[in-house]
């Protein structure tokens, strides 16, 4: 059974698309030897040649994060935070 690869020529190329707000997005193109015989497999062992690549050379891809700041606390979250404060003062 032939296993399907990405050909040497044309070269593959990686075009950089864009800078999103926690990303940074790459377009990458090759010719395969057999498409009929599957795209997708191909695309998935780039794609992990890539992060392979990525951790090698020490590239990290950070997560987005996110602070959520509570401006003011509902009239029962207050009750609910003195009700813990009065339970914590009994046990000392």
């Amino acid at each position: 059974m032939r296993t399907n690869r990405v050909l040497a020529s044309p070269a593959p190329v990686c075009h950089l698309t864009e800078f999103g707000g926690s990303a940074v997005n790459l377009l990458l193109r090759s010719w395969i030897e057999d498409p009929a015989n599957g795209v997708t497999n191909i695309k998935g062992a780039v794609l992990l040649g890539l992060w392979d690549a990525f951790k090698w050379q020490r590239i990290e891809i950070p997560f987005p994060q996110r602070d959520l700041r509570i401006r003011d606390l509902p009239l029962t979250a207050s009750l609910y935070r003195a009700a813990e404060a009065d339970v914590a003062g009994a046990g000392r």
